[in-house]
């Protein structure tokens, strides 16, 4: 004899769970963004430019992107500029360069580029001016044909005293 499933009671509990996952997301603030699935949920944008968090560091969990998230992936990392002004951007590398290349910086509002050398693990560009709201950027080094992401980026306002030391690895 077949186990008998009581479909009503299973659908009763699935729709219990949906709403308790809806209260949870309504409750950290995030609201649908008209996609499908959980993962349609718009993300709270990490907000730069504070004095909470100076210098803001953002990873590669921070992108908006179809790929990987490994050095040949490549994302856009969405923030909001809480405060216009003036800003060092750091990009962060996995590797220490092999060659000399070229570190590129897009934002929404810009596009910067500046040479890389051999054994940097990090290209500085300072300042950079950024308009108060939500922005983009995208980072990226490029050296004797190959393409790698950056690790991390930290973003620093640069009329605040450094609120924290961010830690390297």
């Amino acid at each position: 004899m077949g186990r008998r499933v009581n479909t009503e009671r299973n659908e009763s509990a699935l729709g219990r769970s949906e709403q308790a996952a809806e209260a949870w997301y309504s409750d950290q603030g995030l609201k649908r963004s008209g996609k499908n699935g959980l993962a349609a949920y718009e993300l709270a944008l990490p907000y730069v430019g504070t004095a909470y968090e100076n210098p803001m560091r953002l990873t590669r969990q921070d992108w908006r992107a179809d790929g990987e998230w490994f050095d040949k992936g490549q994302g856009t990392s969405w923030f909001d500029v809480r405060f216009a002004g003036r800003y060092e951007i750091t990009l962060w590398f996995s590797d220490v360069q092999a060659a000399d290349g070229v570190a590129h910086l897009k934002l929404k509002t810009a596009d910067m580029s500046t040479t890389i050398t051999v054994a940097e693990p990090a290209v500085r560009f300072a300042p950079v001016e950024l308009a108060a709201g939500v922005t983009t950027l995208e980072g990226w080094v490029e050296s004797v044909g190959d393409r790698r992401s950056v690790r991390y980026v930290d973003i620093r306002r640069l009329d605040l005293p450094d609120s924290i030391q961010p830690v390297n690895d």
